[in-house]
């Protein structure tokens, strides 16, 4: 716990050496179960600190263990780990590789929600590829099931990103139905990070538009909550 502690907090170095010290005597009980739990914990905290090429080996040492042992819930978790530093790399062919593994377990398992999130990733990736069509049906029916599941945070970024692609293919009416359709999720979950995000792509498809005196207002917005968050990233 203490470890996990550590990384929720950003305090890498020190879960990293923590983690390899319960490793070791994991090993000299002789536990594989928590071991294999204590290497994928470290894979993440690699992960987290850019270690991507190490994190990756990690995480198919625990994909292995769970295919084998039959934990299916765990064994798609990590395909997604897998999945997800793959598209870090630039690998993107190899990622939907598996993400397309993560989506048919989810269905075998009928767990909506890795689907969900699978589901918005593959369109994530598609998005980088720059095949927006694809990107558009799977974002569409991530929006459905987390719908489903009452996810109303990643509902409205699924939303927010059918927005962006509807401003990148010039239908800004469109964007803006989706735009908004985000801002009501984001502000009925009191997501301050989501509506300034929403702001941000209102304006940015008012300034295409032209309307620049609507767009002036949305960044403001966008802006006073970045503020209010203390977040350099929007500011």
């Amino acid at each position: 716990l203490g470890v996990v502690c550590l990384y929720r907090m950003g305090r890498y170095d020190e879960a990293k050496e923590r983690i390899h010290t319960a490793m070791n005597l994991l090993k000299t009980h002789k536990d594989p179960a928590k071991e294999i739990h204590a290497r994928t914990l470290l894979a993440n905290i690699l992960l987290a600190t850019g270690e991507l090429q190490n994190a990756l080996e990690l995480f198919r040492v625990s994909h292995e263990h769970f295919r084998k042992t039959g934990h299916r819930k765990n064994e798609n978790i990590t395909i997604c780990m897998i999945a997800n530093v793959y598209t870090r790399l630039g690998d993107l062919d190899t990622a939907l590789e598996y993400y397309f593994q993560s989506l048919k377990i989810s269905r075998e398992e009928a767990d909506i929600h890795t689907e969900a999130s699978t589901t918005h990733n593959i369109a994530v990736v598609y998005i980088q590829l720059s095949e927006l069509d694809r990107a558009t049906e799977y974002l569409t029916r991530s929006v459905k099931l987390f719908k489903t599941v009452g996810d109303k945070n990643f509902q409205a970024k699924s939303l927010n990103s059918l927005a962006n692609i509807s401003r990148k293919t010039r239908h800004y009416e469109r964007g803006l139905d989706y735009a908004n359709q985000s801002l009501e999720l984001s502000d009925a979950t009191g997501s301050d990070e989501g509506k300034t995000t929403n702001f941000l792509t209102i304006g940015s498809i008012l300034i295409e538009m032209e309307q620049f005196e609507l767009a002036f207002d949305n960044l403001q917005k966008a802006l006073v909550l970045a503020k209010e968050m203390n977040s350099p990233q929007f500011q």
